[in-house]
């Protein structure tokens, strides 16, 4: 369960972070 949160977390955080690079990869 942490780890779909965890990887969910990251992706809006890079995403709005870096943009949309760690949203690609992290996100599928």
């Amino acid at each position: 369960m942490a780890n779909p949160d965890f990887r969910e977390f990251d992706t809006e955080l890079g995403n709005k972070a870096k943009g949309f690079k760690r949203s690609k990869p992290a996100g599928k």
